[in-house]
Parts: structure tokens; sequence; C-alpha cells
């Protein structure tokens, strides 16, 4: 093979690729649920044919699906480690040591750290966690923390993930003064993403304290003594929070793997996260890939606070950011 370099494919008018493309949607509708799907490039010798790795197969429908749409598609070979390079070399935010910072300086209510962390970088892997921080900043009139909201709220819009669009509205509502028609509660949203798609092992769902934002599962009220019994009847007070399962959290580490541009680690993935034992299964492939850790946990979390921000706006709800008291 010669040098790997960056190019860029231009589409050609043609009903070959129309055909291609309508190819892959069938037989993704016929595969869709089973297990452990196969692919194979054939030559015209009859019997010549290799079996595709399923990464390779998903390089190849994205870039049928982009040309069929008559886009460009630029080829650009990366390092293995692409979610976790340093900030300083392309000023996107790392999602390591300047996630951790800045969730610090949005726990103790440090706008103007909030706003310095932000400026001149792209939250590109942490939309959900810059926008949460940069509503606390925005609280506190923080000099600069304005001109950091149209940027970020074009970027979530382009996402579009679940919830992005929840959180740009409020982003916006909050620069412009136009309400959004929901009741603002503070709202830790890892504690609640546990409540609503975590471990059975304490109960079917749980409660939102809307004046602390903590979740607790149903266990915990399970064994109050009378006497200390908490009136979970208080709708002021008390959201009920019901347990959705574990479907989206499968999904969360099948998106992951279509980010990799590992394929060696990629197809170790796809294959681990087929049939029962999908979670443990990830979970130890991760383990021998340390490098990738930070990667899957930003983007996993990511994924999760925007599903509880979704969650909480369908009730009626705009999830703000727990100060530390």
């Amino acid at each position: 093979m010669g040098q790997l370099t960056k190019e860029t494919y231009r589409p050609e008018a043609s009903d070959q690729l129309a055909r291609v493309y309508e190819f892959l949607q069938a037989q993704e509708s016929v595969e869709r649920g089973r297990t452990g799907p196969r692919y194979f490039l054939s030559s015209a010798k009859p019997g010549d044919r290799v079996e595709i790795p399923s990464a390779v197969h998903r390089v190849l429908r994205q870039v049928v699906e982009a040309m069929c749409e008559g886009l460009a598609v630029t080829i650009a070979p990366q390092t293995q480690t692409l979610t976790t390079q340093p900030a300083a070399a392309d000023l996107i935010l790392d999602v390591d040591a300047d996630r951790q910072t800045l969730a610090s300086a949005a726990f103790r209510g440090d706008g103007l750290a909030i706003v310095e962390i932000l400026s001149g970088r792209s939250p590109r892997w942490l939309l959900q966690h810059a926008g949460t921080a940069l509503l606390v900043a925005l609280a506190q009139h923080a000099e600069g923390a304005a001109d950091l909201v149209p940027p970020l709220v074009d970027a979530l819009r382009e996402r579009d993930d679940d919830g992005d669009d929840v959180l740009a509205e409020q982003l916006t509502a909050t620069t412009t003064g136009q309400p959004t028609g929901r009741r603002a509660v503070p709202a830790d949203l890892d504690m609640l993403s546990d409540v609503l798609e975590g471990d059975l092992t304490y109960g079917f769902g749980g409660y939102l304290d809307l004046t602390t934002g903590q979740a607790w599962p149903e266990a915990v009220f399970e064994n109050e003594p009378d006497d200390e019994a908490i009136d979970l009847e208080d709708d002021e007070r008390w959201l009920n929070v019901p347990h959705l399962g574990s479907r989206e959290a499968w999904w969360d580490m099948r998106a992951f793997v279509d980010t990799l541009t590992d394929i060696s680690l990629a197809q170790k993935l796809a294959d681990a996260i087929e049939g029962r034992g999908a979670f443990s299964r990830f979970r130890r492939v991760m383990d021998q890939h340390p490098d990738h850790v930070p990667g899957w946990l930003a983007f996993r979390d990511e994924r999760r606070a925007g599903r509880a921000r979704s969650w909480l706006a369908d009730n009626g709800y705009d999830a703000l950011p727990p100060l530390n008291p």
C-alpha cells in the first residue's frame, strides 16, 4: 500500500450508486435484530470472496449514503485515539482533563472559570457538559458567557442527539429572555440517568428531588421509619421517575463503535455487543484499551445526559445544574 493521505471523493450521478444504496438498506432491514450479520466482497470469479469486517461495512454504508445525497466524502487517516488527543493540538476540549475541570468549575459555581475554559476551544465531544456549565456562567452574568451561546447552540442543533434541542432552547432562552414554557429545576443528570436506565438492583425507577436536584432509586425510600417517612405525594418537591430499561445504553455502545478510527478495536467491540452479556464483554474489551476509555465515558455520559434532559422536558421541566451548597 502507498502512503496514506487525505483524499476527497466527489459523487457522480449514477443509477448504479443508487442501486448499491438500496441494496445496503434492504440488507440492513432484513438483518436487523439478528446476531452478527455478515457481509462479503466478491470478485467475478465464482467462490472468490472475503468477509468484510463490520467496521469496514459501516464506512462503506456512510460513504454511499453521503454520495447519494450529492455530498463529497473526505477520507482523512487519523491516529487510533482520535477522541482522546490533547486539546492543545486542535483547540478541542479534552474529554478527560478538561471535562473534569469544567465539571468542577460548574459544581462550585465559578462562572469566570467556565468562560475561560470554553473560550476559543471547541466542546466538540462535550456539548451537553459545556452547555450545563455555561448555564451556570450565564446565571452569574459572567463576562463573555453570552458570546459563547451562539456557537454552542449551532453545534447542538447540528449534532441533534437526544436532548440537544432542549439544551439549545434553554441556552437561547437565557440570553433572549424568551421563556421555554417549562419549569426550571435543579437536576443532577448523572443521578437521574442512573434511575432512568440503571441497575434494577435498586428498584424500578425512583424520585427526583426538585429542590436539590438529586435523584434516588425507590429502594432508598422503602425502609424509612414511619416517623421519618417522606411525603412522596408532594409533587412540588418530588417527581416520580420510571425505569426505562437498558436499550438506549446498548445503542450508546453501538454508536461509539461507529466513531472509532481503530478498525481492529471497532471490530472487537462490535462483536462484543452481540447477544447476551453484551455490557460485560464491552467493558472487558475497553479495559484492554485504556487510551480509549476517557473517550467512551465522555461519549456515553453525553448521550445519557441528553436523554435525561429530554425526559425532563417531556415532563414539563428544564434541568438546571445543582450548585455546591
